[in-house]
């Protein structure tokens, strides 16, 4: 059983610590939420936009994976939207999508968010073009004001102001 945390402490005075405790604590959290339910109850859907437990499960998985080895680092990977169904309206979750592959799944994302956040600083920020590694830049000296990304799925490319 996934057992609830407390929150960090408001003592804590590194806004790295603090941002990496709050992930962990509301990763803990969603994870003990979805702890002792059915497999009914964690594939079925009570809300009005038809998400279910397991689909947001997925969903929270993918989105650190994207924000953080896509996004982030410019890890080139097939599947950065997997959490996404084809036709674009809502969450994929599969007969094969269960909560301890999904939770194995995302511990192993956060390991790799903690390290790279440990190594980073909060003012490092993300430029990379697909095929290129990933390039930390500062946001003070020569940081561009513009990044761009060709999207995935669309093969256009995108552009965020910073």
């Amino acid at each position: 059983m996934t057992e609830l945390r407390d929150e960090p402490p408001r003592s804590l005075g590194d806004p790295k610590e603090i941002l990496l405790q709050q992930l962990s604590y509301y990763r803990g959290t969603v994870l003990a939420k979805l702890d002792g339910l059915r497999a009914n109850q964690l594939t079925a859907s009570i809300v009005p936009s038809g998400w279910s437990p397991v689909g947001l499960l997925k969903h929270l998985v993918f989105v650190e994976r994207r924000w953080m080895q896509w996004g982030f680092e410019a890890e080139q990977m097939p599947d950065p939207r997997g959490d996404e169904a084809p036709n674009g309206k809502g969450w994929l979750v599969t007969p094969d999508d269960n909560v301890a592959e999904l939770a194995a799944r995302w511990a192993a994302i956060a390991t790799r968010t903690e390290a790279v956040a440990r190594n980073a600083q909060l003012t490092d920020r993300a430029s990379s073009v697909v095929g290129s590694p990933a390039i930390r830049q500062r946001s003070a000296g020569s940081s561009p004001t513009c990044y761009r990304r060709m999207h995935a799925t669309s093969g256009t490319w995108m552009s965020y102001a910073s």
